[in-house]
């Protein structure tokens, strides 16, 4: 089985978790032979290793990746999630002190996008972005 597979499957995971509120779909198609490794490889690659995860609950038990790889899945998501409040924490800390000082500023990118997603760890972010 080719990359196309996985990577189809990474955008039917990330459409699903992104219009989850919207929509009465799941993931689907997923073979029973599926290579998760591959999905969590490109997952990774395109910093979006955190979100497979969420939708391991919907899927049938014969297409559910082995428990090494869904253990790998939860550490990232969990990651993302500690990372996630951790930024909250900085960002509040950092425009908490921008305005004692009288300094005006505005997060952009990351810090203002995140807040549109279902959950804000879905939009992981390497730094905070402040104009």
């Amino acid at each position: 089985m080719g990359n196309m597979c996985e990577e189809l499957v990474l955008i039917e995971i990330i459409k699903y978790l992104l219009n989850k509120n919207e929509t009465k779909g799941t993931v689907s198609n997923i073979p029973e032979d599926f290579d998760w490794t591959k999905l969590l490889q490109i997952a990774v690659r395109h910093n979006v290793g955190n979100l497979p995860y969420h939708i391991l609950t919907l899927l049938p038990k014969s297409v559910q990746p082995e428990e090494k790889i869904r253990s790998y899945m939860r550490k990232l998501a969990v990651q993302a999630a500690v990372l996630d409040i951790k930024q909250q924490a900085e960002e509040k800390e950092l425009f908490r002190a921008f305005e004692e000082q009288g300094l005006y500023c505005m997060p952009v990118k990351g810090c203002n996008t995140k807040r549109y997603y279902p959950k804000s760890e879905y939009r992981t972010m390497g730094d905070l972005d402040i104009l």
